[in-house]
């Protein structure tokens, strides 16, 4: 139908997005990540986590030499099968216009 949007893929929406947005905003994963990374054994991972203790809470932080988080890489997650709940929940508004434009 003339004038109608072609559908777009999740990997479209990613490659059109600025490479750091979402991935700058959250650089601490929770203990189920860590543990589930353990089970993996992920040492890849583990060992760019570091556990601190804020506020008396144990907590783990995405070890980065800048403000980007140290898995992404060519603006894409390296590790998107196993990555962090945090990641796994972000709000992406782009992609909540994207699922309704294709009727997901």
């Amino acid at each position: 139908m003339a004038g109608e949007a072609e559908p777009l893929s999740i990997e479209d929406l990613c490659a059109a997005c600025h490479p750091d947005r979402c991935c700058t905003r959250f650089l601490w994963v929770s203990a189920g990540d860590v543990e589930r990374w353990k089970a993996e054994a992920r040492q890849d991972i583990l060992s760019h986590i570091r556990p601190r203790i804020v506020e008396g809470k144990q907590i783990y932080e995405v070890i980065s030499p800048g403000r980007s988080c140290f898995f992404l890489k060519d603006g894409r997650c390296s590790i998107h099968g196993t990555k962090p709940i945090v990641c796994r929940n972000f709000l992406c508004l782009r992609g909540l216009e994207l699922k309704a434009r294709n009727n997901w």
